[in-house]
This record gives C-alpha cells, structure tokens and sequence, in this order.
C-alpha cells in the first residue's frame, strides 16, 4: 500500500488545522510586488457506500486495521472521484479557483500590489520563499450523497520571513447552502448539474476569499431553491 494513500485516509479521519489570519491594510504597505502560485490540487474523491463499508470495517480491528481500512477507503474514494471526473468532463476545481482569484484581485481589492504569476502549480505551498508570496490551495474537494459536493480552500499570503500576513480558509458545501446533494441527480445529463454546483462553489469560494481582503467577511451563497 502506498504510504500517501495512508495520509490521505489519516487527513480525512482527523482533518488539517487552520487558522484564519485577518489582514492588516498596514502589511500592504511596503509590498510592491508579490508572487501569486497555487499549490498543486488533490484528487477529486467520491465516496460511495462501498468505501464507507470498507473505512468502518477496518476501525472494527483497531488501529492498524482502521489505518489500512482509511487506506483502502481513500483508494476507493480516488478512484471513483477519477473515474466521475472522466465520465462528467469536470474541470480541475482547484485551478479555477485560482484563476478568478488572480483575476479578480487587482479589480476589487484596493491599492493590492503588482502580482507575478506562477503558471505551474507548486508541489507545496514552502516552495516560494524570500519573497512576498500568496498562495491558494485545495485541500480537499469530495463528492458524496447527503453533502453533495464538499471543497475545502485555503489561501494565504506570507511575508519574505516565512510569517503569514493574512489567512483564509473557505469550506464549501453543497448542503449547507441549500444546494442539490443527491449523486445521481448531480451525475445526471453527463454530470449537468454537478459541474453548475462547481461553478457555484467557486463563484462562492473566490467572492468570499476577496470580501475577506476586503475587510468585509459574508455568509456563504445560498441559492433557497437548491438547484
């Protein structure tokens, strides 16, 4: 078994930390420029009943079989996830949210400094250093029934010194803004509906990321008929 499978299980049993930083317009000041860089997205992941059976049935036999069970779990996920990815045409989420971030910064974010942007996404987000850098990355983006589609995004700038001027972490999530959960509804019609509730997220992701630079944190979307 592939120890990154590992990690993924472990990361979805327990989760990551973040911390979210507000931003001081004051840190902006002696920015003239700065490095824009996604760091690169994981896989889309699916869970199905079958990778549910398969992660609580290794927690049954304690904790080396709950870690080979989460492993088995995670493949299942990614290649299910791979597999609706191929069949529904989805674009790559997270590269879209990075895209209208950078787009939409120096429009509606006032006196933001000059941006270089890194065209190939980084292995880790430490990849930039000795210089002002913002970073994006996806976490994690899952689509199960119930939830619907679930993505969750970080993005950060950090100062030359390696400390972290501003920070937000965004959890979208098809059910809590109201939004269709079903799978097969959103895999219908070669997955119509699923790659609307992309867009929706990260219109959602990427409004809510500058709202928060802008000093002005808001609710989520929320479309009050779920389609």
């Amino acid at each position: 078994m592939r120890f990154s499978i590992l990690l993924a299980a472990l990361s979805l049993f327990f989760g990551c930390a973040a911390t979210d930083k507000q931003l001081s317009r004051a840190d902006l000041v002696p920015i003239t420029t700065m490095t824009v860089a996604q760091v690169k997205s994981p896989p889309l992941l699916m869970e199905t009943t079958g990778s549910k059976i398969a992660g609580v049935t290794g927690m049954m036999f304690g904790a080396i079989g709950g870690g080979i069970g989460g492993g088995i779990q995670a493949s299942m996920m990614e290649s299910n996830g791979r597999e609706l990815q191929e069949k529904c045409n989805l674009p790559n989420y997270g590269d879209r949210v990075f895209k209208q971030f950078v787009d939409r910064i120096p429009k509606e974010v006032t006196g933001w400094p000059q941006i270089a942007i890194k065209d190939t996404p980084l292995s880790e987000d430490a990849a930039v250093s000795k210089e002002y850098a913002l970073i994006v990355k996806l976490n994690q983006l899952k689509v199960s029934d119930g939830s619907g589609l679930s993505a969750w995004t970080t993005a950060k700038l950090r100062s030359p010194k390696g400390a972290v001027l501003w920070e937000k972490t965004i959890k979208y999530e098809s059910k809590k803004s109201n939004r269709q959960c079903d799978i097969e509804i959103l895999k219908a019609d070669h997955g119509k509906l699923l790659r609307e509730e992309y867009e929706f997220a990260i219109l959602s992701t990427v409004s809510l990321l500058i709202d928060d630079l802008n000093g002005n944190p808001t609710k989520p979307m929320v479309n009050e008929k779920g389609l």
